[in-house]
């Protein structure tokens, strides 16, 4: 755990009793929730230790919700398989309705900047048995006023390579029907309806009806083209197109398959490969391969 040594400038509280009966004003504050070196009386190390800090815990749990709920916190040095740690998150979890829970309508800075390799998860207090394999996690409570919405090539991104840990109640709940208002031609969402179990808003639901079949996908002008370009096909898969038009443009073509005719396994590792070999920017401005993604996506997980 950090101190003055790390941020000398920092206010630090010392165990539970100093935190509880400080005025603390919730910005530049250091909490020793488990004591100090400075005072070995305080330090939470033995059984009885424990048990003696949950005993007196609820007056403490109360003060760190109001801080939760007004300012960003951050843990350091603690695990998330703690007893303590964890008692504190699940009671605060307890006291607020889940209608609360569902306030994480932001992605903090952190989790939006970092590089590609980090593993940085955002997410709520139900998922706290997932999440603690993660290397890194942010732990959203309330409303972020300082963090801002994911994009949807975001979402693109995780359809194909599985790396941006969403949380797929968080995406169908709050994402989706916030990225729809912009994106009239639909986004990649059955991966995350797959494993959500909750009713969704009326534009996710819309969207869903809209785009059932990969001719759903496709308008009138692209349909004339799949007639034509089909009797050029002698094998209609996704190989012999890969082969056919070549691997940087073959996406264009792939839409015109039927959903018989598509090797799952083989356009992910197309698209996969493909998403690799180019910048993260392909997805930009990019309609034709993001119609193919949302086909994918509908083919393997509707």
């Amino acid at each position: 755990m950090c101190g003055k040594s790390s941020f000398s400038y920092f206010e630090t509280y010392v165990g539970q009793e100093e935190l509880i009966f400080a005025n603390i004003a919730g910005i530049g504050e250091i909490y020793k929730i488990h004591g100090s070196v400075t005072d070995a009386s305080s330090l939470v190390l033995t059984s009885k230790d424990y048990s003696d800090f949950e005993e007196r815990s609820s007056y403490l749990i109360a003060k760190l919700l109001t801080i939760f709920l007004e300012y960003p916190i951050i843990f350091i040095g603690y695990s998330l398989n703690d007893r303590n740690i964890r008692n504190i998150f699940e009671t605060i979890s307890k006291c607020l309705s889940q209608e609360k829970l569902n306030l994480r309508r932001d992605i903090y800075e952190l989790a939006h900047s970092s590089k590609p390799t980090e593993s940085i998860v955002a997410t709520g207090f139900e998922n706290l048995d997932d999440i603690s394999k993660a290397e890194k996690f942010i732990l959203g409570v309330g409303i972020a006023k300082n963090g801002h919405m994911i994009k949807a090539e975001q979402l693109y991104e995780d359809i194909v390579l599985d790396n941006q840990h969403f949380n797929p109640s968080l995406v169908v709940e709050e994402y989706l029907p916030e990225l729809l208002k912009n994106n009239s031609g639909g986004l990649p969402m059955y991966k995350y309806l797959k494993e959500y179990e909750g009713e969704v808003f009326e534009r996710v639901k819309n969207n869903m009806l809209k785009y059932t079949t990969v001719d759903s996908f496709l308008n009138q002008q692209l349909r004339q083209q799949k007639r034509n370009y089909r009797k050029t096909l002698e094998d209609k898969t996704v190989d012999s197109i890969i082969v056919c038009e070549g691997e940087a443009q073959a996406y264009k073509k792939i839409i015109f398959l039927n959903e018989d005719e598509i090797e799952i396994t083989v356009l992910h590792k197309y698209l996969q490969e493909f998403l690799k070999h180019n910048t993260s920017k392909c997805l930009n401005n990019n309609s034709e391969l993001k119609r193919l993604i949302r086909i994918y996506d509908l083919v393997k997980y509707k």
